[in-house]
């Protein structure tokens, strides 16, 4: 029996927070949230653009999507939303700028690209954005010739001819410098969105989805493969726009089918029924009477 999904209303949303989260038996699950509560979900084999064109299909296209860069987005966005606004996950810039120069990296360079980075979280207003972009310009014109130096191999077996020296250092900046550049950091900042409220983060749904199925699933270990998908769907309703109450649900739902199943006509035989050898018809004993066989079948 399938959980009720959230109606289409054919609203058009501010925003449209997406996050994908992998779980058991090879199963993604991406979900999207009008910023407060679910509005619609949908299971992929993995995050990529057919999977969110799925979803983002079924939607009228937000005035902003809130995102953290996940596989294939940016094709869906640019077949099914191509006017939506984007707003990339800052948590999930900061993070990834983490993962490429740790925690505490040993060059001046690269220290002080993650202070700046550590930054984007506390940005509230149009001017500190500004004066952001205005500091990664200049940290880039002072350490532009260390991110573009190269090494060259000396071996004469080698394939790859050469690389970028300080590769991880290289790649954060160019992250920052390319969704400065496409005007995905501070889309929650600018004028039209003033009163709207968006999200700079995709934490809601990390938060409020992720963390409780994650809950859900710890407390249950051991579900079978169907079993996990219809809890996860039945948490996922009771997040939704529109919930429904699931005894009064499933109650209509097995009315209907006895109903169904009560207006079906009974199907007539089309076969005589077949003899069996329950009952001794020998000829001697054609005294108008029937002789019932006893013993052991067959003997």
């Amino acid at each position: 029996m399938e959980v009720p999904k959230p109606q289409v209303t054919g609203e058009i949303y501010d925003q449209i927070l997406l996050d994908g989260i992998y779980l058991a038996y090879g199963w993604c699950l991406i979900t999207a949230t009008n910023g407060k509560q679910i509005i619609d979900w949908q299971w992929c084999q993995r995050e990529n653009a057919p999977a969110y064109q799925a979803i983002m299909n079924r939607l009228p296209a937000p005035m902003v999507v809130v995102t953290d860069g996940g596989a294939g987005i940016k094709k869906a966005l640019r077949n099914a939303w191509p006017n939506t606004r984007v707003q990339r996950c800052l948590f999930h810039v900061k993070t990834n700028t983490i993962t490429d120069l740790t925690r505490k990296p040993k060059t001046v360079a690269g220290k002080a690209l993650l202070a700046l980075t550590n930054q984007l979280l506390t940005i509230k207003t149009p001017q500190e954005a500004a004066n952001w972009i205005r500091l990664l310009h200049q940290w880039h014109q002072l350490y532009q010739d260390l991110i573009n130096e190269k090494t060259y191999s000396t071996g004469p077996n080698t394939k790859t001819r050469w690389w970028w020296t300080h590769e991880r250092l290289r790649r954060a900046y160019k992250r920052l410098e390319r969704l400065s550049r496409t005007e995905h950091l501070f889309t929650y900042l600018e004028p039209e969105f003033a009163n709207k409220n968006i999200d700079h983060t995709t934490n809601q749904l990390e938060g409020g989805i992720n963390a409780p199925i994650r809950r859900l699933l710890n407390t249950h270990r051991g579900l079978s493969e169907p079993h996990m998908k219809k809890a996860i769907q039945w948490l996922l309703n009771q997040k939704s726009i529109d919930p429904a109450n699931p005894i009064k649900y499933l109650t209509n739902q097995h009315k209907h089918l006895d109903q169904e199943k009560l207006a079906q006509p009974m199907p007539h035989p089309t076969n005589p029924p077949q003899y069996d050898n329950a009952i001794d018809y020998n000829p001697k004993h054609q005294d108008e009477s029937l002789h019932i066989r006893k013993g052991w079948t067959g003997h």
